[in-house]
């Protein structure tokens, strides 16, 4: 009698002592699984993580006195090309290719940040090797090509690499005017002499 009753107190006890983990484990939540998402909701995450809702830009230029304009463009192999459009057709040719682009003495092409034609479009401007200026890469090396000799030129003279800022065609496509160094200059197409036009610096 006494061998079954200590063997009752035994057992209550270790019931006593277990029930409370045998709650403890009712009482943890069950992993919870997110929702499946639908591929085709329009989410948060969606427009801002990925590029599907990115702005497609354009950047082409007209030119002068034609349904044209040209797009820098790049080929199969990475180089650059300059390429014209006509407007309203699929009619597609290349104006400058990657050959047009190798000066005399490299083995690679210039790397075209910002071109533009002459007004009779013989001559080309590109505008390289640039460096940032606050906040805009507005200095650089300027080039100009002649589409018909197939020549390059750089610009400048004895000027330091990746110096030189807004270069502009004058009206007739025989000067390139350009700054440097807070000074103005001209430089002439025909003979490369280079005039400072600024007296004081601006």
């Amino acid at each position: 009698m006494t061998r079954n009753r200590n063997t009752s107190y035994f057992s209550l006890a270790v019931f006593q002592f277990l029930v409370p983990f045998a709650f403890v484990a009712a009482d943890e939540p069950a992993e919870i699984q997110p929702p499946a998402i639908d591929a085709a909701m329009l989410t948060i995450n969606r427009i801002y993580d990925g590029s599907e809702f990115s702005g497609k830009s354009f950047s082409g230029k007209w030119l002068s006195d034609t349904d044209s304009y040209t797009t820098l463009e790049a080929t199969a192999s990475g180089a650059q090309q300059i390429v014209r459009h006509e407007a309203g057709a699929e009619t597609v040719v290349t104006l400058v290719n990657a050959d047009d682009l190798t000066p005399a003495q490299s083995s690679s092409p210039l790397k075209v940040e910002a071109y533009t034609f002459s007004p009779d479009q013989s001559l080309l401007l590109i505008y390289t090797n640039s460096k940032r200026v606050w906040r805009n890469n507005t200095r650089g090396d300027y080039w100009v090509l002649d589409r018909a000799a197939g020549q390059l030129k750089q610009l400048g003279g004895e000027i330091p690499p990746s110096t030189m800022m807004f270069a502009k065609f004058s009206p007739s496509g025989k000067q390139i005017a350009y700054v440097h160094d807070n000074d103005v200059y001209v430089e002439d197409l025909l003979n490369s002499t280079i005039q400072k036009l600024s007296l004081i610096h601006i």
